[in-house]
């Protein structure tokens, strides 16, 4: 049974195989599928009926209805409505002693104030879940937000919005720390950074650049991901010493230099893996220019071999099986990494030590050995891209707001894509999960942070989910 698993793989791999070639066919376009209504939004029904005389057929026999009537769905937009929650609080008083001076007798008797996210904020707290989802989810700058309100009479300043903003992270770093945990006892651990534009920093230029990173845990075989950001001023790795102490586990990057010369001192070498797809790009950025270089050809065809077997695997369901997926590697993936090494190797030893084709090739040989750490480790993929995926958001949303204003709104983001992209991935929509989490700090106070994090909410729904349906 297990040779045919085998053979199976292979089988997937040679019915799928792409090679490069000069000329395509043209495949013909499929007709794209009709765009589904959610079955959950609300319905407002408008039924065209007949009137009564006109429900007579013109033989004289009245007419009777057929069971399915024709249905026809559009979508309506209500645009955002702004309500004021004005909280009155009656106040009574002893007209005959006006009080007695007594403070657990005071002259003047009222409910207590309502406990508030902001106390003598102007935004409510389910504004500011919506705003917040509106910049780190849908990017939107905070002075376009601004002005948006401003379009429906609303006027609130930018000022006013990022310093909510920023004192609301503050409540919720707690919970942000939880996650950071999370990715500290993962079994494997993706890392990328991305640049940062602070204006405000002390001692440095509004021009000077800072660094955003990302940690992206949960890679194969995990049943809970995570992704935590840091905002750190330096592209250096150097913090990395005390942020992933005593760290047990694959930690898997790019080739950037600042990651070997500082994670030497947290994981071991081959507990150190490099990126694949970072080693392909270099071919793949070559083949854009030049199509009809054979050894470039060569290399991207045993690229799209390793990873036409890497789709074979999750196609068999064995990508959550280490044990298997590290057989399988082994006995079909690693003879690819090897047949390009001496492909390479042999090219390299008959080129000129210059342009972008030596360089792609040097880069492959230099990181050979963190390339195929996977190979031999099935809790991990072969190349960084669940991380890219994970700051990419980011990144579109600095296209948008281009830099922060001050370290702490720049913290404050970290936080709110923290929290807002593990929201999402743990399919919980970001809005509301972040009025969840308000609602249950300001009834809350003394909430416990790992009850709020996105997994456990998550869990929490299915649970409840799963309970209700029994």
């Amino acid at each position: 049974k297990q040779a045919l698993l085998f053979n199976e793989a292979e089988q997937i791999v040679d019915e799928e195989k792409t090679i490069l070639v000069k000329e395509h066919r043209k495949k013909k376009k499929k007709r794209g599928k009709r765009d589904g209504l959610d079955p959950n939004l609300p319905r407002e029904e408008v039924i065209l009926d007949l009137e009564e005389h006109e429900k007579t057929c013109g033989c004289g026999c009245v007419l009777t209805p057929l069971p399915n009537p024709e249905v026809l769905e559009k979508l309506k937009i209500i645009p955002a409505q702004f309500v004021v929650v004005k909280t009155i609080r009656p106040q009574y008083v002893c007209k005959k002693c006006e009080g007695s001076g007594d403070e657990n007798r005071p002259g003047v008797k009222s409910k207590p104030p309502l406990l508030q996210l902001i106390p003598k904020a102007i935004l409510h707290r389910d504004s500011l879940a919506y705003m917040i989802t509106q910049k780190y989810c849908d990017h939107l700058p905070i002075n376009r937000i601004s002005n948006i309100l401003k379009r429906s009479g609303v006027t609130i300043s930018r000022a006013t919005i990022a310093r909510n903003f920023i004192t609301v992270s503050e409540k919720l770093e707690s919970i942000a720390n939880q996650i950071l945990q999370q990715v500290q006892f993962a079994h494997a651990v993706q890392i990328d950074e991305t640049r940062l534009q602070v204006i405000n920093e002390p001692g440095r230029k509004g021009t000077n650049l800072s660094w955003m990173w990302c940690f992206r845990s949960g890679l194969v075989g995990e049943i809970e991901s995570a992704v935590y950001f840091h905002y750190d001023q330096s592209r250096s790795a150097k913090f990395l010493k005390d942020f992933l102490f005593g760290y047990k586990g694959i930690i898997q990057t790019d080739g950037l230099g600042t990651y070997n010369a500082h994670l030497s001192s947290i994981v071991s070498e081959d507990e150190h893996a490099g990126c694949n797809v970072h080693a392909r790009r270099k071919f793949t950025d070559i083949y854009k220019s030049i199509k009809n270089n054979k050894s470039v050809n060569h290399v991207l065809e045993e690229y799209n071999r390793l990873y036409r077997l890497e789709e074979s695997y999750y196609q068999l369901k064995i990508h959550h099986n280490k044990d298997k997926l590290e057989k399988r590697r082994q006995r079909h993936s690693l003879p690819i990494m090897e047949r390009m090494k001496v492909f390479i190797a042999s090219e390299l030893s008959v080129m000129e030590p210059s342009g972008d084709l030596y360089k792609a090739m040097r880069y492959f040989i230099s990181h050979y050995d963190k390339l195929i750490i996977f190979i031999y480790n099935g809790n991990i993929t072969p190349d960084t891209n669940l991380v890219e995926n994970a700051i990419r958001p980011f990144a579109l949303g600095r296209k948008n707001w281009l830099f922060a204003f001050s370290p702490e709104g720049a913290k404050a983001s970290a936080i709110y894509y923290a929290l807002i992209e593990n929201a999402k991935l743990c399919g919980l929509d970001p809005y509301q999960y972040l009025k969840t989490v308000f609602d249950e700090i300001v009834e809350n106070p003394n909430f416990d942070p790992k009850d709020l994090t996105p997994q456990a909410i998550a869990k929490k729904q299915k649970e409840e989910s799963r309970t209700t349906t029994t």
